[in-house]
């Protein structure tokens, strides 16, 4: 008669012996690796190149300052995919991602002048109160070259032209907050304030059906009250570190000097829709991407992905 206790015991013990194997087998290929002059040498390479996340903070001068992940190098799956050739090549490092631990909106309320320098990104924020006839071809322009930008727009405005608003918006660029009326936020009350942004974002989330995240105060004047009403919001306050000048009427040569000789790693770029602004706006790209710097959103370049 089988006996199938012992049977069921003996299929155990030869699954045991399999599995104990498989494990040998596997450890003795992880000593082997780490033994090898490529493992090595790409555990030499990720000691150098390795980065720290760098933490978002809080800065007397330049406010909120987004946070940026770290790099590691992932050796083991780095080392399986040059095993093939067995020479290193710095094109095949696998690299994962050390994300940061804390968000822009776990600091202190505050505007962002800039993104985080170790970025290669840039973003264009275009306020637009007027020169509706320039939008257009600054749409084409940046069509062409696939670039999401930033139209921060005043409520007045998007009232009257609801259709350039929606041009904007379904090619994909980020609406934000011009305030309603362009006014002064140092001289007007925190009521008055308080009623000049409400109203231009439900003006805008109602052609976007989008909830309207980031707001541009005019002229760049703002105040405490400002402040306190971005937290009461839940909106970021959005300023910049390059500036055109471009509604002074610059000529094209001035503007591209202003912006490529101040650009830098995470720079924010202030321009309106001027006829010159539009006849530089093709060169700045390709001068800015020569420079190996990305083109994107606020809301990329505030992301800590690198």
């Amino acid at each position: 008669m089988i006996n199938l206790k012992k049977i069921f015991l003996l299929l155990i013990c030869v699954a045991y012996g399999i599995l104990f194997y498989i494990g040998l087998n596997d450890r003795d290929t992880t000593v082997v690796s780490e033994r090898d002059p490529l493992f090595v040498q790409i555990n030499a390479f990720a000691t150098a190149n390795n980065v720290d996340p760098v933490e978002p903070r809080f800065c007397p001068i330049w406010q909120r300052i987004p946070g940026l992940n770290g790099l590691r190098v992932d050796v083991q799956a780095s080392f399986d995919r040059m095993r093939a050739e067995n020479h290193f090549n710095e094109n095949l490092i696998v690299w994962e991602e050390i994300p940061v631990t804390g968000s822009l909106n776990d600091l202190r309320m505050g505007p962002v002048f800039h993104g985080n320098r170790g970025k290669a990104m840039v973003s264009f924020v275009i306020n637009v109160a007027w020169g509706e006839e320039y939008v257009p071809e600054m749409l084409e322009i940046l069509a062409r070259h696939d670039i999401p930008a930033n139209f921060f727009i005043e409520g007045n405005f998007a009232n009257k032209h609801p259709e350039l608003i929606m041009e904007m918006y379904t090619q994909g660029h980020l609406i934000g907050n011009h305030s309603m009326s362009h006014a002064n936020f140092r001289t007007i009350s925190r009521d008055e304030q308080r009623t000049e942004i409400v109203s231009a974002n439900n003006i805008l989330s109602n052609l976007t059906l989008q909830t309207v995240r980031f707001f541009g105060p005019p002229s760049g004047a703002f105040n405490e009250e400002t402040v306190a009403l971005m937290d009461e919001a839940n909106m970021q306050m959005v300023m910049w570190d390059v500036d055109t000048i471009d509604w002074q009427n610059p000529s094209v040569d001035m503007i591209l000097s202003r912006v490529m000789n101040k650009i830098d790693k995470g720079s924010i770029i202030l321009m309106h829709p001027t006829a010159n602004t539009v006849e530089a706006l093709e060169t700045m790209i390709l001068e800015i991407h020569r420079m190996g710097l990305e083109i994107n959103d606020l809301s990329a370049l505030f992301s800590p992905r690198r």
